[in-house]
């Protein structure tokens, strides 16, 4: 698209559309900023079609290193099964994305690998969000968030605004590294906001620092359905907020669900077998008919 045109569309604000060239990283750091410039439009940014996007510095310190420009307004990224990823010869630590409160990114068809939320000086939140820090909307859709990590909570996606994830998984992501802090987390996800996870699996987080394929923290409010939870270091899911489960498998956790403080209610699930137990503490409520390995 010429530059003058474009420039009269965002000016005007009608929504873009911003092709990026295979591996141009640049082009699409380039993309977010002039998608950001647009905050009452849903701008698409299209990648090249099973490409690597390879991050190889800090783009900026907004609530921690960040890789890529803060999303400050609505933007949709189709990955055409495309990767983001912190370059493996990259020598600074950072995370990947970084969602403000204004902001709404939606990823479609896209994996994101190899984040590192770490800014050691800097409170936990600097440190959390290996993937993704979402303080706005996250709508995650036919995508991956694999081999991600923090020196805090949140290996894969830290939330704390709004989120929805969809025939997606959530992989092999680590948190709590150092052991900083180490009181409870989840190493896949970490749900401070409200957040719904349908069709997805959630599976061999926390293996090697041994924490939980998701922690929904006190204020959290989390919905998952027709979902598996699989072979997580510690809890399949660790609850101290308001969990509803639907149509969900628990299985080879080390433990499945962990609940001292909240609820979780649960309905058509399956437990085990698990390690250690299906599920441990008091604030656990069956809803309807539900099936665990251990009678």
């Amino acid at each position: 698209m010429p530059l003058c045109l474009l420039l009269a569309l965002v000016s005007c604000n009608y929504p873009i559309v911003l092709h990026v060239n295979c591996g141009d990283y640049k082009g699409l750091i380039e993309a977010i900023e002039i998608a950001n410039g647009t905050p009452t439009t849903l701008d698409t940014i299209e990648l090249a079609k099973n490409c690597v996007y390879e991050l190889d510095q800090i783009h900026n310190n907004t609530l921690g290193n960040n890789g890529l420009p803060p999303i400050t307004s609505p933007v949709l990224i189709n990955g055409h099964g495309a990767v983001i990823m912190r370059s493996d010869k990259a020598v600074e630590e950072f995370r990947l994305f970084h969602v403000s409160s204004a902001g709404a990114l939606s990823l479609k068809d896209i994996s994101l690998s190899n984040g590192l939320a770490a800014d050691p000086d800097q409170i936990m939140a600097h440190n959390s969000g290996g993937a993704v820090f979402n303080m706005g909307k996250l709508n995650l859709s036919n995508s991956t968030i694999r081999h991600n990590s923090a020196h805090g909570e949140g290996g894969g996606i830290m939330n704390i605004g709004t989120m929805t994830i969809k025939s997606s998984s959530i992989l092999n992501n680590e948190c709590y590294i150092d052991d900083e802090w180490a009181t409870g987390g989840g190493a896949g996800i970490t749900n401070l906001g409200n957040a719904v996870i349908t069709m997805s699996t959630i599976s061999e987080n926390g293996i090697i620092h041994g924490w939980d394929g998701i922690f929904n923290g006190n204020q959290g409010m989390m919905q998952i359905e027709n979902s598996t939870i699989s072979g997580n270091g510690t809890n399949g899911i660790d609850n101290e907020g308001i969990t509803k489960l639907y149509f969900v498998t628990l299985a080879y956790n080390y433990i499945g669900i962990g609940s001292f403080s909240g609820k979780v209610s649960m309905q058509n699930t399956l437990f085990g077998p698990n390690q250690y137990a299906d599920c441990l503490g008091p604030k656990i409520y069956p809803v309807g008919a539900n099936m665990d390995t251990d009678g």
